[in-house]
């Protein structure tokens, strides 16, 4: 049985900046849930390179006036794997270059 785990980001949306890295994957996604009332929508993740070192991998964002929330659960296949931070970080840039692109407009 692997390691459960769950990682949470807020952040508030008003401007930002434009950060890349260098996360390079290949996901299919399924989406489980839409829930217009809470403004969110999960994803599951059915193929791609995380799911090499994640049994499950679930990604969830919800939307509350001028906060973003960016939630992962996941079961890592071994204790030795790594908790999926840089994926994290990958969501809240991508978040920010959304915004920047909004703001600009």
């Amino acid at each position: 049985m692997g390691v459960k785990g769950k990682l949470v980001a807020s952040m508030e949306v008003k401007c930002g900046f434009r950060f890349m890295n260098s996360l390079h994957f290949l996901a299919m996604c399924v989406i489980e849930a839409v829930d217009d009332e809470k403004k969110s929508i999960t994803w599951k993740l059915i193929e791609g390179d995380l799911l090499e070192a994640y049994n499950t991998f679930i990604v969830n964002i919800s939307c509350d006036q001028h906060w973003i929330t960016w939630t992962i659960e996941y079961e890592k296949k071994t204790e030795d794997t790594s908790e999926p931070i840089t994926f994290l970080e990958f969501l809240t840039d991508l978040t920010k270059d959304i915004e920047v692109h909004h703001v600009e407009k």
